[in-house]
């Protein structure tokens, strides 16, 4: 969002329960007299590869909730490629992306910079690098600097913060 309230805020999250809370903040925030509810937009459900359907695992506890495409168990949600919400929500530019999906960000991302177009790669990037082990990809971030022109620009205890060398 820019000062003159231009742009939109879009919060993906696949759980419902987490989703609702989102919303009642927004509702708060609009009782407030802040009127963002206008501007923010919540998508439920998961961002992955292809569009399926899966499980929210909550076995190591609700803040550790993730995707488990091998079981049963859990919330079921729909995930969509990332590049699929941004078209049916008509955004056609990123100035700043966070996420942290519990070990499922190469998943998450990897199809999404595969296949954007250039100018819809974020100008910045918040990403949680604390499950990074679950990644199956030798060295993501690497690949975001070599390929993609991103620098890390900072790093908190549990994020990378990135930033795109040329917009």
């Amino acid at each position: 969002m820019n000062s003159n309230k231009q742009g939109t805020i879009l919060s993906i999250e696949p759980n419902p329960l987490m989703c609702e809370r989102i919303r009642e903040n927004v509702e708060l925030l609009n009782i407030e007299g802040l009127k963002v509810g206008n501007y923010i937009k919540i998508i439920n459900c998961a961002v992955g590869e292809s569009k399926k359907e899966t499980f929210l695992d909550f076995s190591s506890g609700y803040g550790q909730a993730h995707i488990n495409e091998d079981c049963n168990e859990g919330i079921p949600v729909k995930i969509s490629p990332l590049t699929d919400i941004l078209n049916s929500e008509n955004i056609s530019r990123i100035d700043a992306l966070k996420i942290d999906v519990e070990g499922y960000e190469v998943a998450a991302l990897k199809p999404f910079f595969n296949s954007a177009p250039f100018e819809l790669l974020p100008k910045k990037i918040v990403i949680e690098y604390t499950h990074s082990d679950g990644w199956h990809e030798e060295d993501f971030i690497n690949t975001l600097k070599s390929k993609y022109c991103y620098k890390i620009a900072g790093r908190t205890q549990g994020n990378l913060l990135l930033e795109k060398l040329h917009s």
